[in-house]
């Protein structure tokens, strides 16, 4: 997901992206928002929104993080209107116009939306299929954080 290597982020990067997570955490209108009061509760949280999550990570490229953060809980409303499910089943079954089509869609919830509408696709079928569909395995097991890292470098994003 991170795509450390394929970008050439080192060790430096990689703490901005864990910064740029911690100020979301910090950030009381987002959270009052999407209904967190504290910054705890964003991250205890993670297990109600798990794929929301994963999403939110992948959104946030080269957008304002509020807007990254925000963008899976608009898709999962616009996917809601179509009568499809925010799931991984649903969304890895999507094609990838279809999907940048729905990214599009004014406001638009992303800059590039194929490229995002590529990635979400992929990521929905890496859990799928290496997480049985349930995205919250990709850290309930409490991995260390080396393997949690390993884990979200299978991911673009």
């Amino acid at each position: 997901m991170w795509g450390w290597e394929n970008r050439g982020l080192n060790a430096v990067d990689r703490v901005t992206v864990r910064d740029r997570l911690l100020e979301v955490g910090r950030d009381q209108s987002l959270r009052r928002e999407l209904g967190w009061e504290t910054a705890l509760d964003f991250i205890g949280d993670l297990g109600s929104h798990p794929l929301h999550f994963l999403f939110g990570v992948i959104f946030d490229y080269q957008i304002p993080y509020e807007k990254a953060w925000r963008a899976p809980f608009v898709l999962e409303g616009r996917l809601v209107e179509r009568g499809i499910k925010f799931s991984a089943e649903s969304i890895a079954k999507m094609s990838e116009e279809e999907l940048a089509e729905i990214l599009k869609r004014k406001p638009a919830l992303h800059r590039f939306p194929g490229k995002v509408s590529k990635a979400l696709i992929e990521a929905a079928k890496r859990v799928n299929t290496k997480y049985n569909s349930d995205p919250l395995s990709i850290w309930s097991d409490k991995p260390t954080a080396k393997q949690l890292e390993e884990r979200f470098d299978d991911f673009w994003g």
